[in-house]
């Protein structure tokens, strides 16, 4: 076996068909990770996780190179020396997998990509004898991966966009005949395409910068009542400016100021919805000291003022 994803108490696996197979985990949000075998040695990974993160257990007994694509949502990977890296909506990734951790951190507790899996030289020997025109440096491709550790395509690149998002539209009813072609057109982009032309750098990130930008969301999170400047937090958590934002956005997936605003929006939706405080509380709740900001805000989020949510919701729960 070149892919082994080893049992544990909260993953099960299922087969579904002879290229087919399912794992589950469980915790605290449902996961899940549908695995297509196309070749011997190429994999295609359909993930769906809603939770915080994920001890996958995965074990590589090969070299491999995966490209993964994130739908929506985040994933983190931390790596041997404790840095992060983030994929965020519509991120590329070409990795060799060799110094990332079993483990994975989902930032806004939900993460929907693709991953295919090339296991180094099952998957060589395979693919040459089914596409014998295409010629691939692999062990070339594999060291510059591990060399970098992660090659990040521009989101611009057209033709690998267009590559995952027919992936996504075969999901339901993948054919193994269909997800043969499709590999087949990924590695004419790979073989046609100079990675150096298309390839953007994205940061990495020190452990203690993660630490604090995660204990910074957690401060906004408990302190909507209160509007708290980027340079307030900038001071009071000892992180540069140019740190902060750049590590939250590539966390969250917003820049701080979008984030929290649609935070406080959300709590105060739910207030109306499930509480009985008044819209000047909500607001002073969810820090607008200006009633008619407040509600000029909300309706062009919502669509309609705080009071009419508060009267459709609940006359929908009653009903």
């Amino acid at each position: 076996m070149v892919e082994t994803i080893v049992p544990s108490n909260n993953i099960k696996h299922e087969i579904l068909s002879a290229y087919c197979s399912v794992y589950t985990m469980t915790g605290d949000g449902d996961s899940s990770s549908t695995v297509y075998t196309i070749f011997p040695g190429v994999s295609v990974v359909y993930n769906d996780f809603h939770t915080a993160e994920c001890n996958s257990n995965l074990r590589y007994t090969d070299h491999v190179i995966s490209i993964d694509h994130c739908a929506e949502g985040c994933i983190e990977w931390e790596h041997d020396d404790g840095s992060f890296c983030y994929l965020l909506d519509g991120d590329i990734q070409i990795s060799a997998k060799t110094d990332h951790l079993n483990r994975y951190g989902f930032p806004v507790s939900h993460y929907h990509g693709v991953t295919v899996n090339f296991f180094l030289p099952q998957a060589q020997e395979s693919l040459k004898r089914a596409f014998p025109s295409i010629d691939l440096d692999w062990e070339s491709l594999w060291r510059r991966c591990h060399e970098k550790r992660d090659v990040f395509i521009r989101r611009s690149e057209s033709t690998v966009q267009s590559f995952f998002q027919d992936l996504y539209r075969h999901r339901e009813n993948a054919d193994p005949d269909v997800l043969k072609l499709k590999i087949m057109e990924l590695l004419l982009f790979i073989t046609k395409t100079e990675l150096t032309k298309i390839e953007v750098q994205k940061p990495y990130f020190h452990p203690a910068q993660v630490r604090k930008v995660r204990a910074i969301k957690e401060y906004l999170c408990e302190n909507t009542d209160r509007m708290i400047t980027t340079a307030e937090l900038s001071a009071d958590f000892d992180l540069s400016l140019s740190a902060l934002r750049s590590c939250f956005k590539a966390i969250y997936g917003q820049p701080v100021n979008t984030f929290i605003r649609q935070y406080r929006l959300q709590k105060a939706a739910l207030l109306l919805r499930t509480g009985e405080m008044s819209v000047t509380d909500v607001a002073l709740e969810v820090g607008y000291e200006s009633l008619s900001k407040f509600i000029s805000v909300f309706k062009a989020v919502y669509g309609t003022t705080p009071l009419k949510h508060r009267k459709q919701n609940k006359e929908t729960e009653h009903f």
